[in-house]
């Protein structure tokens, strides 16, 4: 076979995976996908895989449940970095507001404040258009598509249900999300979204949300959609899901006691049943892992810990993936030793390794609230952990971890890790010499161990300065494929390595790259804050290409950073296009959405009106509308995809990761 035709072989492949796995994200208006993921060595159960083996570039998420019952599995799931950074990623970009050209950037200042100090002036007015547009174009428009006496297209109202429950304020139709919820002549995913979107009412901002006793009234039905044997099993699961959403938002007396209190109990409560389906189950963990600690007692901390031990808790047994998700749900919420208890899972003979990464993750989402005495201490721990033979994705976690630990540190002032632990020269180490399995782990460290870190001292200074020259070094001269390449980019991205720039762009212009480096590469390029000509000029190119839509997406988000004009322009027009791909449509209007341009409001009106466009562009437009007026200054998602635990994720979490 020449090498045109295996290019060809493999984009039209590329393209039919894709177009299979939107399929059922696009009938909700879903705008986030996690792109195909190498999974694990054929014997997940093996502690290292063999020397020189490299990660296959296949799903390994759960596949899709058949109709009817789910069957109950356990298996865990290694994956590789690139999961663990698709599903955190949101949370280390700047929020909605901050994004800005960054201009000339100081080595000591901070990402975010450098975003907010840019912005200036203009966001309020900015944020003035958003409001005003959506208040007075967008909301109207939605709300007629999911009239119920109106007859409206398939697929057509569970997008906008979706729109509806981002944009809405104190005229959110909870009534109307609720008639859809429990219609039982509705579609399934017309369901789903319209439980998610009771989820997605929550708001960040005081004014916006809503009063106590609508919250309370929203809680109860919830858990009584929960409760209803008759609706599908995702129906049930997805309204614990929105119950996970909504646990920061105010308590009122009504009907939930303040923190939470009744809630956690009747999670809690639930959990002694068997369900049919394993899914019920383990939403339930993770929405009691979301709930505001002071409302949990120690008693369901301590049942939740010996759960994770393999105790017996309500007279049964608990399988490896229920156990991680309870060790989840407790790191979630935390408590006096959470930290002790997630490191002596480590030092344990025969705790799985679902647990054992599960405890890793915690650990990186507990370390801002340890002290810098206890950070030093789970730095040295996690350390001789380490040292011990391990499967490979605990070992990459650990290192993911560390560089977590000492970021964490130094961004609060502290040296303890830096000067009292070899963190920084193994992780260095490990990126330059390591298996190819875990020196992607160990590149996104080092990167992970300097974001937003500023230039305070000259330990800290220097401590960068090596980070970025290694990551730099990657990028050129790192072994294995591009998806270890990919690492670096990612990394360079996050430690702002502007040394890196000549080197990503040479990447994203190289179309004998892999997708997945090059789209990492993009991303970088608008995380280094610099909107040159040559970066510009690249990033818009790349959203143009339909061979590998994640390239064109992560050029978006990299264009959105830098807040460069003439994207809603050149987005629109290939959202109009008559030769876009139906894949290419859905990855153009979540990208539309995230540039989050109020002057697009009525051109995308005018696309969702056009009876002469094709019905996958009108829906499109609705979720770029949804997407575009969404005042979150993070997406909703953020709360479960943040430290999720992802080798043991079920269909249910990783479809709500999808629609939101």
């Amino acid at each position: 076979m020449t090498t045109c035709s295996r290019v060809l072989t493999t984009a039209s492949a590329l393209g039919l995976v894709f177009l299979f796995l939107a399929a059922p994200v696009f009938a909700h208006g879903g705008n986030f996908k996690v792109p195909a993921d190498p999974g694990g060595p054929s014997a997940p159960g093996s502690p290292s895989a063999p020397p020189g083996w490299i990660p296959p570039t296949t799903p390994r998420f759960p596949t899709p449940p058949p109709s009817g019952k789910l069957v109950r599995s356990s298996t865990w799931t290694p994956c590789s970095w690139n999961t663990w950074w698709q599903l955190n990623l949101e949370a280390h970009l700047p929020r909605w507001g901050d994004t800005a050209t960054y201009g000339v950037i100081t080595e000591s200042e901070s990402l975010y404040r450098v975003g907010c100090a840019a912005v200036g002036s203009d966001a309020p007015i900015r944020n003035s258009r958003v409001e005003r547009g959506a208040t007075l174009f967008a909301l109207p428009y939605l709300m007629s598509r999911i009239d119920r006496t109106e007859d409206v297209e398939p697929g057509m109202v569970s997008t906008a249900l979706i729109a509806v429950a981002r944009i809405a304020r104190e005229e959110a139709p909870i009534d109307l999300f609720r008639l859809w919820a429990v219609d039982r002549r509705a579609t399934l995913e017309e369901r789903e979204s319209a439980i998610l979107a009771l989820g997605l009412l929550r708001r960040t901002e005081p004014s916006r949300q809503l009063d106590d006793d609508e919250l309370c009234r929203v809680r109860d039905f919830l858990l009584m959609m929960f409760d209803d044997e008759k609706a599908p099993m995702r129906v049930r699961a997805f309204a614990v899901l929105s119950l996970a959403l909504l646990a920061d938002q105010p308590w009122g007396r009504c009907a939930i006691e303040k923190d939470g209190r009744l809630l956690t109990r009747a999670l809690w409560r639930r959990l002694e049943k068997k369900y049919p389906s394993q899914e019920l189950t383990i939403a339930l963990f993770t929405a009691l892992g979301h709930q505001p600690p002071e409302g949990v007692p120690a008693g369901i901390r301590e049942r939740l810990k010996k759960i994770a031990l393999g105790r017996p808790v309500f007279r049964r047994k608990w399988d490896a993936m229920e156990r991680s998700h309870a060790l989840a749900a407790l790191a979630r919420l935390g408590g006096a030793g959470c930290h002790l208890t997630l490191l002596n899972m480590l030092r344990m003979n025969r705790i799985p390794d679902a647990v054992q990464s599960s405890a890793l993750i915690g650990l990186a989402q507990r370390a801002p609230a340890m002290s810098s005495e206890e950070r030093v201490d789970a730095a040295r721990a996690l350390r001789r952990a380490l040292t011990n033979d391990r499967h490979w994705q605990v070992r990459g976690l650990g290192h993911i971890t560390l560089g977590i630990v000492l970021a964490t540190d130094l961004r609060l002032g502290h040296h303890g890790v830096l000067d009292r632990t070899d963190v920084l020269r193994y992780l260095d180490g490990q990126a330059r010499k390591g298996s190819t399995i875990t020196r992607p782990f160990s590149a996104l460290a080092l990167g992970l161990a300097a974001f937003d870190v500023p230039s305070s001292s000259r330990p800290t200074a220097a401590a960068l300065q090596k980070i970025r020259k290694t990551l730099t070094w990657g990028l050129c001269f790192a072994r294995g494929s591009d998806e270890v390449v990919g690492a670096y980019a990612v990394g360079a991205g996050l430690a702002r390595a502007e040394g890196a720039r000549p080197l990503l762009l040479e990447i994203l212009a190289n179309r004998n790259r892999g997708y997945m480096l090059r789209g990492h590469a993009a991303l970088a390029l608008g995380q280094l804050g610099r909107a040159t000509a040559d970066v510009t000029a690249a990033l818009l190119e790349a959203t143009r290409e339909r061979v590998a839509p994640f390239i064109q997406t992560q050029a978006v988000r990299a264009l959105a950073l830098l807040d460069v004009p003439g994207v809603r322009e050149e987005l629109i027009s290939q959202l109009a296009g008559k030769k876009t791909s139906r894949p290419a449509i859905a990855v153009v209007a979540g990208s539309l959405g995230r540039v989050r341009d109020p002057e697009a409001v009525s051109q995308l009106l005018d696309l969702a009106q056009d009876e002469k466009a094709s019905r996958y562009v009108r829906i499109a437009a609705v979720m770029a509308l949804g997407l575009t007026f969404d005042p979150e200054p993070r997406p909703s998602r953020v709360l479960l995809t943040t430290h999720a635990n992802y080798p043991s994720l079920t269909w249910s979490l990783q479809q709500v990761f999808n629609i939101m």
